[in-house]
């Protein structure tokens, strides 16, 4: 018979041999990382970029507190064309702010607006403030973070409630237009005809209930050009393999194009647009459609 220590040292000695041969075995896999590596560290930070022109304090307040609090941005850069900002507003937070005459929007400002640079790995996200990311998985970048250089989400539109922007003061946009229209892309129903009831039309050559382009985000260190919707990538141009098109139901951007009819005129009349909004306030039933007010438990993106 073998004796007790005898048995516990074979006992040991076997469980050292085979934890030998898991681990030579995970080494010699190449597409896994190291077992005391958190599988949720990202070896990147997210930081978002706008161009603003003399925005209501309250709507930017809303905005920036959700950027930063809410997806997880690391920093903010405003590129201010407009009136310098009110000292105390600007004392509630520490972000980066560059200011300019020029009203056509230039997006390369956004590589030196931190007193931190951003490093390469970083991702870089540009959008407006009336544009709020709607995070459903908070992990869908960090599981292809490796396999793609830019990530794309698609917008949606919602309508607005008041009139005015006085019934606004004492309420949240995000939680007072909480009606959207329908997408195609959530498996919802949309049709010409459909769009006709509630008076869609066309205004040079711009449809006012079709889907807007989306915004991206991109790779610090692949940067080559921004844009307002799309960027360009160094070395080569963009194409579909580049990019990832995030799934709706996982991550979109809630566009709030009319906080109140008030306030989309008043956009409107800033950027040109006066015109095509009064289509879209024409057409606000249409956005109203769909109740969704999902964004009220959007996740911090990894």
């Amino acid at each position: 018979m073998v004796s007790a220590p005898r048995a516990t040292l074979f006992i040991l000695l076997l469980i050292l041999i085979l934890n030998s041969v898991i681990f030579y075995k995970l080494g010699q896999r190449r597409d896994v990382k190291s077992i005391f590596q958190s599988s949720t560290t990202p070896p990147y930070s997210y930081y978002v970029c706008t161009q603003v022109l003399n925005e209501s304090e309250k709507y930017l307040t809303e905005w920036i507190k959700y950027q930063l609090n809410i997806v997880g941005f690391k920093n903010i850069c405003l590129i201010n064309v407009g009136e310098t900002f009110n000292k105390t507003f600007l004392a509630q937070y520490s972000i980066g702010i560059i200011h300019k005459h020029e009203f056509h929007q230039e997006f390369n400002y956004c590589l030196s607006c931190f007193d931190q640079p951003m490093k390469s790995d970083d991702l870089l996200f540009i959008q407006d403030i009336d544009e709020f990311l709607n995070v459903k998985q908070a992990d869908v970048i960090f599981k292809n973070y490796h396999k793609y250089d830019k990530f794309h989400f698609q917008e949606i539109r919602y309508g607005y409630i008041y009139d005015m922007n006085t019934e606004m003061i004492n309420n949240s946009l995000l939680e007072t237009n909480v009606y959207r229209k329908p997408h195609k892309h959530l498996g919802e129903y949309i049709s010409k005809h459909l769009q006709d009831l509630f008076n869609c039309t066309t205004n040079n050559e711009w449809y006012s209930c079709d889907e807007g382009f989306g915004k991206e985000m991109i790779k610090v260190g692949k940067i080559r050009e921004l844009g307002v919707h799309f960027h360009q990538l160094t070395g080569r141009n963009s194409s579909a393999k580049d990019t990832l098109y995030v799934d709706m139901k996982q991550v979109r951007l809630n566009h709030y194009i009319m906080p109140t009819r008030e306030e989309g005129i008043k956009r409107a009349a800033k950027w040109n647009k006066r015109l095509s909004r009064m289509n879209v306030i024409n057409s606000n039933k249409y956005f109203n459609m769909i109740f969704d007010d999902t964004i009220r438990d959007s996740k911090k993106l990894i």
